[in-house]
């Protein structure tokens, strides 16, 4: 499914899914990518984890379900070749990347709450516990 974004937002970095995984909601498992620059719809971008941002979100008419953001950087971004976990992270980046996506949620009239985060072994662990098996 294809979303719009609200009027006057963009994505901060690359945002997309990881292949052949599914999350408690169905949906493949979300992914954002830092990277110097854009890539294109439907590209697959070799990555690092860096960890994930855990987070609830309950869309009009549903339950809550876990819907976290895993966060990688592009293997080939030579910016970013000394950040191995969110925590390597400047504390305003990772800040401006929940908050982007409390904002978006909230002009869908969904409630997204931020639990926590995680470093990439723990998070390696739950993307691999949502790989499903190819077609």
């Amino acid at each position: 499914m294809i979303k719009t974004l609200p009027e006057g937002m963009t994505f901060p970095y690359e945002f997309g899914f990881v292949p052949q995984t599914r999350g408690e909601d169905g949906d493949p498992l979300d992914a954002l990518v830092l990277l110097p620059s854009a890539t294109y719809p439907g590209c697959v971008v070799d990555c690092r984890l860096l960890g994930a941002i855990q987070c609830t979100q309950q869309d009009p008419g549903s339950k809550v379900e876990r819907n976290d953001r895993f966060i990688a950087v592009g293997l080939t971004a030579v910016e970013f070749i000394d950040i191995h976990s969110l925590d390597d992270l400047p504390r305003p980046m990772l800040e401006q990347l929940t908050d982007f996506f409390k904002s978006y949620h909230k002009f869908e009239g969904a409630i997204f709450e931020i639990l926590g985060s995680e470093g990439p072994k723990a998070a390696r662990r739950r993307l691999e516990a949502g790989t499903i098996a190819p077609p």
